[in-house]
């Protein structure tokens, strides 16, 4: 292990110098002649050397050099800056200040405040801490009227201790973290983390934990589209497990947690949606990376009249992002079982951020 942990990071430098070469090349002063076309030349860069000589090649060489290092240092600075921020959103300003104004105050249970779903949503899609992805998501699940019949309870993890007992007994033994969806009393969140992320993180598990339990309970339970997306989900997800991105804090943290969660399918699934569309590392991570896969006959034949049925504007793309947003806006539209159907088969379940 520790010779392929060096492997890596000595990739990782070789790639880092071959960047900062490329910069500093386009950095330095070049032209090029239109002999045959008569044209004006065209000049490129402003760098030049002391001598301004063409042919002091050396000279030219060691510029080059000097200007390598100096973006080499660039480059390493900003990873080093990137890798001292945390894996998940801080608490913010702006959702604090909206808690304090609009929670209702628990009684018995002081420093904890409660606020229904529907009421968080219409905040956080205007949010000024939010990212625009994020925000784009909360303002698609309120423009398609999907709302959020879940109670929300902010305060510290030991401010809700006693309210976890009551209300989620099953569960509430078990850590916090920075936020949690319960699926008892009809789906109840405790928010430790005020932040933007977590919230849209257990948003997300309450709005897609249903249709995945049922599929893995009875694939035949769900549609035969909604089937197809989680299988091309389980597809991304895998890819996601194999990628390797030196100082990236989020992906090793999904990482983890979907190898914690490999005999619970369900749960695994959830966490992997919350967070490769709530946390912003990870939304980048994926928009950088390609991701095509084939649509099955069933959905490629039907593309369009699925997407109006549906009212899903964008298609799936071809990045790793995009392709997890569009399956997951397939379930957020797929009409759910009746919850008298599943009364007697449900179990307390607990999904955490951590």
């Amino acid at each position: 292990m520790g010779d392929i942990t060096w492997i890596q990071k000595r990739l990782e430098e070789l790639g880092d110098q071959a960047e900062a070469r490329k910069i500093a090349m386009a950095k330095m002063a070049t032209q090029t002649d239109h002999m045959a076309s008569a044209e004006a030349p065209y000049a490129h860069g402003e760098e030049t050397t002391e001598s301004n000589d063409p042919l002091a090649y050396q000279e030219i060489a060691d510029r080059l050099n000097a200007l390598a290092r100096e973006a080499y240092l660039e480059i390493r600075k900003g990873k080093e800056a990137k890798a001292a921020q945390p894996a998940v959103q801080k608490p913010t300003k702006a959702l604090e200040a909206f808690i304090s104004k609009r929670g209702e105050d628990v009684e018995g249970h002081p420093g904890v405040k409660k606020l229904q779903g529907t009421a968080l949503l219409n905040h956080l899609r205007n949010d000024p801490d939010a990212s625009k992805d994020q925000i784009s998501l909360v303002r698609r699940l309120v423009d398609r009227q999907i709302l959020d019949g879940a109670t929300y309870y902010f305060g510290t993890e030991e401010a809700m201790a006693g309210l976890r007992r009551e209300l989620t007994p099953g569960t509430a033994s078990q850590p916090l973290g920075l936020g949690a969806y319960s699926t008892n009393a009809g789906g109840v969140v405790f928010i430790a983390n005020t932040a933007p992320e977590t919230v849209l993180h257990e948003m997300l598990h309450s709005h897609t934990w249903r249709i995945l339990r049922d599929f893995y309970d009875d694939p035949r339970t769900v549609e035969p589209y909604a089937r197809d997306a989680i299988r091309r989900l389980e597809s991304l997800m895998e890819k996601t497990r194999g990628l390797n991105i030196a100082g990236s804090d989020a992906l090793r943290t999904i990482q983890g947690e979907l190898t914690r969660l490999e005999d619970k399918p369900a749960q695994q699934m959830s966490e992997f949606l919350s967070w490769m569309l709530a946390n912003q590392e990870l939304i980048e991570i994926g928009r950088k990376k390609r991701a095509y896969l084939p649509l099955t006959d069933l959905i490629r034949k039907g593309l369009e009249a699925l997407k109006q049925l549906l009212g899903i504007k964008r298609g799936p793309g071809d990045s790793l992002f995009t392709n997890i947003r569009f399956n997951t806006e397939i379930l957020l539209a797929t009409p759910q079982r009746s919850e008298a159907s599943r009364q007697n088969a449900q179990t307390e379940t607990l999904l955490q951020q951590v």
